[in-house]
């Protein structure tokens, strides 16, 4: 038989089997593809809204998917400051989405931003379809969405459209960039007015290719400083919050500082930025940019749309565009009836649809926009460009295209000129004709309930900064971060400023009065609403709309009842009055609430649950109720003052020094409760009277004692003071003092004895019989006021503060007269200017602080020390000191390779200027140039420049404290780098007492036998941070044992690398500086013979931390692999043993939970190839036998 005929059957068994191998593979793999999608969160969302739509007569509507990741940059959009902002997909305004009149919006938002968020769509009704829990309003609606994790929401545009603003409504995120639009187009079936602008068929033609071709100008007020500095400098100093710096058109524009001739609004005279400042505070300066405008081609089109929307939060505007008039033809509740005119107002935030026939000379004509603030003159323009016979001159900044005066309309202050007339939206009636809904047909007036509100103010828990409320009572912000107002139990109690119980299809009326002499603009969630009316500088007449229009004098212009204007922003008059109404249409979560963020971040909204009773609850879906979220309390955190510690503090004990001299703590402790910031009070000096303040824990009474000491004789003298506050019914509080020296009279007074909180007043006075002090006290006496310690100062990064509580150890054991019970957290004021040097070198340009005239101890959120130090440009201090040629600032090489000579030299160069400039009488001054004093570290682009002065390295960003200390902080910059250079992270040294070393843990980090520390020596190798194990580098810079160290025992820092040896090397320069020793007279030789000395085996820096210890008793030899050591290996196995791989992060730990699906699936994908890699083998197997 012919061998192939026989070989033909396997041949087909053999296809048949690879058949089935390949199908069997496929299903897995689908499977497996299958259930790993569905790990995502748009699973959360889709079947609560997919489920009703499938069952309505909608189930055809197209599903618009977009995705936005959220996320930090730093820009410079005006061309006047470059500044962190958030951004959407990289961009700030986010991007303009699309879609159309009955679609669904599905947008999945990816948070990459430090802070919670959420995104809130305005001008979008919540239908059933998607439900109230996607309104994207964190506290109302919903939890929002955590840093770094993602959400999805639905949105339903049925029955609405234009040109709808989206913003983050969680924090004040919307002001410092995260806000954007999306286009609804309208519906081909929706009425349209063009007839009323044109009967002309081919003109009609012509404008709805316009309407399909529209263009959207965003309209934004733009500050060079973001918004949590602007409120925290409102806290600290009363400043103002409603100065911006430009007006930005698409995301482009430029800063137009104050105008001639513009220089005082209703007689208060205006600063160079065109602002009205507080009284006591200075006027801020303005430098012009030319940075380029927004350009608007015409195209060859006759007519052109213009969605013209203001995402200012604060300013509302007018525009105008020369040689040009405008017809509005819709607003935020929809088409309107046309009204053509020179200038639209445009309130914030709110949009306008404007038609403009194209029918002047080819050219650029200057879009113009002024704010109509009384407190700040701002404008800014855009360009209308036509196609010209002749191009831009580009390479040269853009011109302001010119005209003749008196064809402006708009001027820089927001007033026009006399001929040219304006249009205010807000009262055009909408077409076709939609007249205010009713209870009753006969009542029109008629409402079925009527809201009486107020927006007033009322003193707060901090200074300076008031509260702005609309119900009695002020909703803050921090309730974006509590549980959302729509889970709440439908029978539960809500108390003002919350509107509740409201039943679907109900009438409502919200009266509201301004208390304030301010116009305030407002926006209402949800539907639009109609406004009956407003009128300024006058109460509303009458208690319900229908009791007012009976009065006699109110007509049909003050309350409108035929045709007023549909709005979802409106102006409420200063010390006037406006009407809002709508309908209950929907069970949803909705509110009132300013426009201006000034007023909404301060607490002037309402919350309103709409169709939500007891008899018609809402369910809202369990995996929106369970999303990922922080429980949050609130709790008051405002600066102490007398005024207010009574509220947040359960023992506040009033110390008067009526003695001649300071009280020093020596030292102190606590039974139970919480020293706040600044507690106990480390100095309380002579002559004057403070208050020590203990804080009640969260459950029990609080109690503590203090011990003081002051000089007396030739000696010194203490006393112990205890107090205790029971917090228990029918407990007496407790005020004693004990262990006193026969020197102190001491006087316990107005002791409360029952009650919390307590207070009493101690008078402290000292008997002179038997004091000697000595003339050389009055030249030390001011050295009490030197202390530093603060952990590593960003509220991203919480940690013990090991390296200034070295610092502070120092001192105490220095020569100074200084407090030995001082700890981090009671440094006073003076002490904390040397604290602000120890921190200037991990932020030279002092990004982690706050720019304000009274408080040097203010931190920042640390988001633009972040993004400096993670994207910053490479010329940048903040970036240089850490990644670049200033590492030396923390004993450090500046590159891999760097010979250690030259990393001493820039060191003992630098600590040489600074140590110099600390003593005030060697020759250096805070006056001198950069160039003069560190030639070869600063050149014309960097910041500072080579001309800016000593001052103005170490201020940088905050030059406005007002009793900023230049010497102490240079003082402090000198420690540091002594400090930094004994950390194994920094520096490797070799070391004196190899027998007191063990093995080291499970892994890997050095360790030394209890009750001894490493004594390290000279240097063998200055680290670089560039490539290296980040890790091992924190470990050496954080405490290593469970105990906190403590600055009067030196002792408790044995366990941390290297602090014994910085904590004498700080001493002796303290000791060196406090005799103002000449550099050239012992400082120098100090530094270079003890602290820097070179090891005899010195070598280039290099990227390493721990790997190797270098002692007499063996020699070093250089490793050519990263971590090739047993104590990795013995770390890499521990971390096996537990569970865990090594390069595993807790963080990612805890992660693991959520990738269980995707691992399933991955699973499924490789059984699906060994099942195929088997099935391949078997039938390869199969051939080869045959």
């Amino acid at each position: 038989m012919d061998p192939k005929q026989d070989f033909l059957p396997n041949v087909k068994r053999l296809h048949t089997t690879s058949r089935n191998a390949w199908l069997c593979v496929v299903v897995l793999t689908t499977f497996s593809l299958a259930l790993a999608f569905w790990h995502k969160d748009l699973h959360h969302v889709l079947p609560h809204w997919t489920k009703e739509k499938d069952a309505s007569a909608e189930s055809t509507a197209l599903v618009r998917s977009y995705r936005l990741q959220t996320g930090v940059r730093w820009m410079n959009p005006d061309g006047g400051r470059w500044r962190v902002m958030f951004t959407c997909n990289g961009q700030s305004p986010c991007p303009t989405l699309y879609a159309e009149e009955g679609d669904i919006i599905e947008l999945s938002v990816k948070s990459d931003i430090y802070a919670q968020s959420s995104i809130h769509l305005s001008g979008i009704g919540h239908k059933q379809t998607t439900g109230p829990w996607n309104d994207g309003t964190a506290g109302l609606s919903q939890f929002p969405t955590l840093p770094r994790s993602n959400w999805t929401t639905a949105y339903d545009t049925s029955g609405g459209w234009g040109l709808n603003w989206f913003i983050d409504h969680t924090t004040t995120a919307s002001a410092d960039g995260i806000a954007g639009a999306i286009y609804v187009a309208p519906s081909p079936d929706r009425p349209r007015p063009y007839h009323l602008v044109t009967n002309n068929n081919l003109e009609l033609r012509q404008i709805r290719e316009a309407e399909r071709n529209i263009r959207h100008v965003i309209v934004q007020n733009h500050q060079h400083r973001d918004t949590v500095w602007k409120l925290l400098r409102m806290r600290a100093e009363g400043s103002e919050y409603y100065c911006y710096d430009s007006i930005l058109v698409n995301g482009k524009g430029r800063v137009h500082c104050r105008q001639p001739g513009y220089d005082h609004i209703n007689g208060h005279a205006l600063d160079q930025k065109g602002c009205i400042q507080p009284p006591g505070l200075p006027d801020e300066t303005c430098t012009p940019s030319e940075a380029d405008y927004e350009v608007i081609e015409t195209g060859s089109q006759k007519y052109m749309m213009l969605n013209l929307i203001n995402l200012g939060f604060e300013h509302s505007v007018k525009v105008s565009i020369d040689h040009h008039k405008m017809t509005l033809v819709a607003n935020n509740g929809g088409f309107v009836f046309p009204e053509t005119s020179d200038v639209v107002y445009i309130p914030d935030p709110s949009r306008v649809t404007v038609l403009i026939h194209l029918d002047a000379e080819p050219d650029d004509y200057a879009i113009r926009i002024s704010s109509t603030s009384e407190l700040q003159n701002l404008h800014g323009y855009a360009i209308l460009r036509y196609r010209a016979k002749r191009p831009p001159q580009y390479g040269e900044p853009m011109a302001l295209p010119s005209t003749t005066p008196e064809t402006v309309c708009l001027f820089p202050d927001g007033n026009t000129n006399p001929s040219c007339n304006t249009t205010d939206a807000q009262f055009v009636p909408p077409y076709p004709a939609n007249p205010p809904v009713s209870v009753n047909k006969r009542r029109p007036a008629q409402a079925d309930f009527t809201f009486r509100l107020a927006a007033d103010s009322q003193p707060s828990k901090t200074e300076r900064v008031p509260e702005y409320f609309l119900n009695g009572k002020p909703w803050q912000l921090f309730h974006g971060s509590m549980m959302p107002l729509l889970f709440h139990a439908v029978n539960e109690t809500l108390d003002k400023p919350v509107i509740s119980n409201l039943p679907l299809g109900s009438v409502v009326d919200l009266i509201i009065e301004n208390h304030i002499n301010e116009t305030i603009s407002f926006y209402k969630h949800g539907e639009p609403s109609w406004l009956l009316g407003s009128s300024a500088n006058q109460k509303f007449p009458g208690k319900t709309v229908e009791d007012a229009i009976q009065r006699p004098g109110v007509s049909e212009k003050l309350l409108n009842l035929h045709n007023p204007g549909l709005v979802i922003v409106h102006d409420l008059p200063a010390l006037g009055w406006s009407v809002l109404r709508f309908k209950v249409t929907s069970q949803t979560a909705t509110m009132l609430h300013a426009a201006k963020l000034r007023y909404f971040a301060l607490g002037m909204t309402v919350p309103i649950l709409e169709g939500i009773t007891v008899d018609t609850p809402l369910k809202v879906p369990e995996s929106v109720v369970e999303r990922p979220h922080v429980d949050f309390k609130p709790a008051h955190d405002a600066r102490d003052s007398p005024a207010i510690v009574e509220m947040d503090f359960s023992c506040h004990v009033s110390i008067k020094n009526e003695s001649d001299e300071d009280l020093l703590l020596d030292d102190s402790g606590l039974d139970s409760g919480n020293w706040p910031l600044r507690q106990p009070l480390n100095v309380i000096e002579a002559g004057t009277e403070q208050t020590i303040y203990l804080a009640q824990p969260s459950w029990g009474g609080s109690k503590a004692w203090v011990t003081y000491v002051a000089e007396y004789g030739q000696g010194w003298t203490d006393f112990t003071l205890e107090f205790e506050c029971p917090a228990l019914p029918f407990s007496k509080n407790h005020v004693s003092v004990k262990d006193c020296s026969p020197a102190f009279q001491i006087d316990v007074t107005h002791v409360q004895e029952r009650g919390s909180p307590l207070t009493a007043n101690v008078t402290i006075r000292m008997n002179k019989r038997n004091s000697l002090t000595t003339t050389e006290n009055d030249q030390v006496r001011a050295n009490y006021d030197i202390g530093v310690g603060v952990s590593f100062p960003t509220k991203m990064d919480i940690k013990f503060p090991v390296h200034e509580s070295i610092v502070v150890a120092a001192f105490i054991n220095s020569d100074m007269i200084f407090p030995r019970g001082t700890v981090y957290n009671n440094i006073n004021d003076k002490q904390w200017e040397f604290f602000r040097g120890v921190v200037w070198n991990d932020d030279p340009s002092c990004l982690l602080f706050e720019d304000v005239t009274q408080d040097n101890r203010m931190f920042s959120l640390g988001i633009e020390w972040l993004n400096a130090f993670k994207f910053g440009d490479e010329k940048c201090m903040t970036k240089r000191s850490h990644m670049g040629n200033l590492q030396f600032f923390h004993g450090m090489g500046s590159e891999m390779g760097e010979k250690p000579e030259k990393t001493r030299n820039n060191i003992i160069t630098w600590i040489e200027v600074m140590y110099k400039l600390a003593c005030g009488n060697q020759g250096v001054s805070e006056d001198h140039v950069l160039s003069h004093v560190l030639p070869g570290y600063f050149g014309k682009e960097t910041v500072p420049s080579k001309s800016d002065t000593l001052r103005d390295l170490l201020l940088a960003t905050t030059p406005k404290y007002n009793k900023a200390e230049i010497q102490k902080r240079a003082f402090g910059v000198c420690l540091h780098m002594i400090s930094d250079s004994y950390a194994l992270g920094h520096t490797q040294r070799r070391l004196k007492n190899p027998a007191d070393m063990i093995e080291r843990d499970t892994a890997g980090y050095i360790r030394f036998r209890p009750d001894t520390y490493g004594d390290w020596g000279s240097i063998v190798c200055f680290h670089t941070y560039n490539d290296q194990d980040g890790d091992r580098h924190s470990h050496y810079d954080d405490k290593d044992g469970e105990v906190d160290p403590t600055p009067r025992d030196v002792t408790t820092f044995n366990e941390t690398i290297g602090a014994r040896n910085a904590i004498d090397a700080c001493t002796e320069l303290i000791n060196l500086f406090v005799k103002k020793t000449q550099w050239q007279d012992g400082v120098k030789q100090f530094l270079e013979n003890e602290v820097f000395v070179l090891d005899r085996c010195a070598r280039p820096s290099d990227h390493f931390t721990d790997e190797s210890v270098v002692s007499d008793s063996y020699n070093y030899e250089e490793k050519t692999q990263e971590f090739n050591y047993e104590a990795g290996l013995q770390r890499k196995l521990a971390s096996l043993e537990a569970g865990l791989p090594s390069s595993v992060s807790a963080k990612g730990a805890l992660a693991r939970s959520s990738r269980v699906i995707p691992g399933v699936a991955m699973a499924g994908l490789l059984l699906s190839a060994l099942l195929f890699t088997l099935l391949t083998m078997s039938m390869s197997m199969r051939g080869f036998m045959c």
